[in-house]
């Protein structure tokens, strides 16, 4: 479980940093668009529209995309840790008494 869970982890991770720098590159483009609009002439403003539609219909896309991706990193980590529960149930209860007992004295202490 702990190469599933290290696998995943740098996954996430590298999906995060794509997302990261396609979020930033939309960014970019709205801002370059948004510049077009304000220099742009009215019969220009059609075309800009429609890249701006464009744009906006590909940033939809990446989104999919990304959701499906994580929805599925999800899962395959819900459905380990239900394998290790399952395999380990007295760890498992250890595992959560320890920590209710910290958050009992994390608690206490206030």
């Amino acid at each position: 479980m702990n190469n599933k869970a290290a696998l995943s982890s740098k996954a996430f991770d590298a999906s995060k940093d794509q997302l990261m720098t396609d979020l930033k590159l939309v960014l970019g483009e709205t801002n370059e668009l948004l510049k077009q609009v304000v220099s742009s002439s009215v019969g220009e403003q059609g075309s800009v529209r429609a890249t701006i539609d464009s744009k906006l219909s590909e940033g939809k896309a990446k989104l999919r995309e990304v959701r499906a991706s994580v929805v599925g990193r999800v899962r395959g980590t819900v459905d380990a840790s239900d394998e290790y529960v399952r395999d380990n149930p007295w760890k498992s209860l250890g595992a959560v008494a320890a920590g209710g007992i910290m958050v009992g004295l994390l608690l206490s202490r206030r």
